[in-house]
């Protein structure tokens, strides 16, 4: 897919820093996912406003982001919502009515 964005939550914790994983919790079903190593969000297939089901081409999406540690449960989670807006572009080819005038 196509990179659209990329998060990045840190481990405020002093001394070693454990590995954070992202994932989408909430939105963007079949249209955006994340790597979860490094927070980039990209898009699942490609995006036509026009054919869009979100609300005015803005899609709102909920990132996780775990710490990864077996020291603590549950593990030290955070979530953001982020908002993507899919902008439209004049992709239709002008046509006549009639093929007669």
């Amino acid at each position: 897919g196509t990179p659209v964005l990329q998060v990045r939550a840190v481990d405020g914790d002093r001394g070693v820093n454990n590995r954070i994983s992202y994932a989408v919790s909430r939105g963007g079903e079949g249209v955006f996912d994340i790597d979860s190593m490094t927070g980039s969000v990209f898009t699942l297939s490609k995006l036509d406003r026009e054919a869009s089901t979100a609300s005015n081409g803005a899609y709102i999406l909920e990132i996780l982001a775990r710490e990864d540690t077996r020291a603590v449960y549950p593990p030290p989670t955070v979530r953001t919502e982020v908002t993507i807006i899919v902008t439209d572009v004049n992709d239709e080819t002008p046509t006549f009515k009639s093929k007669l005038y």
